[in-house]
């Protein structure tokens, strides 16, 4: 896994302060009915998760204002939608990452909407053809084109975070078939390409619909979700199985968001590399969180690499102390790619000799752990 440090010769001082702030992992949200969220709130229900934070993508009174970060509580997606599978999502993503760590999530999802309307080359036509009064209210909150302000409002929240995974609920009210499978891999691609992320390293999690146990509506659309999975780099698929449905048969109860934000979780920290210790049913029940029985599921946290470093004063040199050893550190290009990699064998004090490279420009590297986790770090001279 990775996170972005930059150091710079005259804010050493600072470091410290700086690894805590450019420890924000976001993670980008978006699809239909089920992304949007329809469970009810009970607030003896609801987990309240400390750094845990969401970045408005409509404006509205209060707090919703596009753009501006604020503490998640449910609702996320809007403040007429309800319980989601994002707010169990990062309840269960607070409690296997380092506390250091905030969480920071940005919500794009409509009501019923067809996966053409997330697919940039089509979806103005898409929305011309729209005639429900409620949809178009909501296309119209994002500013009438809901994949453009995804993107605009993600490439804001990289401005003081990274994106470290997206999460797609789609399929529960249209009908999926091997052309949505298509426009899904397309639009996931479109997503890498206009955000500068790299597809290998930016997990992709996407859920089921209602199962059949639960006499889902659409448990078709199931087979043809869990084709992604082989079909796009770093994908995973959330089980709904066993998450309880609304009497609609296309919704889920909040407990079955509660199920299906920790499976999403638990798919997105395997994705991220870190492992999980555990079944997909990792599920922190409410009544048991306290008992002997759930104690160390609670306390479950993945070490990540961090590093200090200066510049000789010649500014030939990189002198870096990590927290762990040193496998390998990368040479990034202007695409955040390794360009070129130098072998540490497990060093803790290591010099990395910055002198052959392009003077023009800061130095991006990449410090990859004993563990695999990494951390960017751009070398300002």
């Amino acid at each position: 896994m990775r996170a972005i440090v930059v150091l710079a010769l005259c804010l050493l001082q600072n470091l410290a302060a700086m690894a805590q702030k450019d420890h924000f992992f976001v993670y980008l949200c978006f699809g239909q009915t089920n992304m949007v969220g329809h469970g009810q709130i009970n607030p003896d229900e609801m987990p309240s998760v400390d750094d845990f934070y969401a970045m408005s993508a409509i404006n509205g009174k209060g707090e919703w204002k596009a753009g501006k970060w604020r503490k998640a509580v449910a609702p996320l997606c809007g403040p007429d939608s309800g319980a989601s599978l994002v707010d169990f999502f990062g309840d269960t993503m607070r409690r296997n990452l380092p506390k250091n760590i905030k969480i920071g999530v940005i919500f794009v999802a409509v009501d019923d909407a067809d996966i053409d309307l997330f697919d940039k080359d089509v979806c103005k036509t898409y929305i011309k053809g729209v005639t429900d009064e409620r949809m178009k209210a909501q296309i119209e909150a994002y500013g009438g084109n809901p994949y453009s302000r995804l993107i605009s409002i993600a490439k804001k929240a990289q401005k003081n975070g990274e994106i470290r995974g997206i999460l797609m609920h789609h399929g529960e009210t249209t009908s999926c078939n091997e052309e949505w499978v298509k426009k899904v891999c397309k639009i996931h691609d479109n997503l890498m390409h206009d955000l500068k992320l790299d597809p290998a390293k930016v997990p992709f999690v996407v859920g089921e619909t209602v199962d059949t146990e639960h006499g889902g509506r659409y448990a078709a659309s199931n087979t043809f979700i869990n084709q992604l999975s082989g079909l796009l780099p770093s994908t995973y698929v959330a089980s709904a199985k066993g998450c309880e449905a609304s009497a609609d048969k296309l919704h889920f109860l909040t407990s079955g968001y509660h199920l299906l934000g920790v499976r999403y979780a638990v798919q997105m920290l395997r994705g991220m590399g870190l492992g999980f210790e555990g079944s997909d049913d990792y599920y922190m029940m409410v009544e048991n969180k306290n008992s002997e029985e759930h104690k160390h599921e609670h306390d479950v946290v993945h070490e990540m690499i961090d590093v200090r470093g200066k510049l000789s004063k010649d500014g030939r040199v990189f002198h870096v102390e990590a927290s762990m050893p040193v496998i390998t550190v990368h040479l990034l290009d202007d695409n955040r790619k390794p360009c070129e990699s130098f072998d540490f064998h497990g060093q803790t004090k290591l010099d990395v000799d910055v002198s052959s490279f392009p003077i023009t420009k800061n130095p991006l590297l990449e410090f990859v752990g004993a563990n695999g986790s990494s951390v960017e770090v751009e070398v300002i001279r």
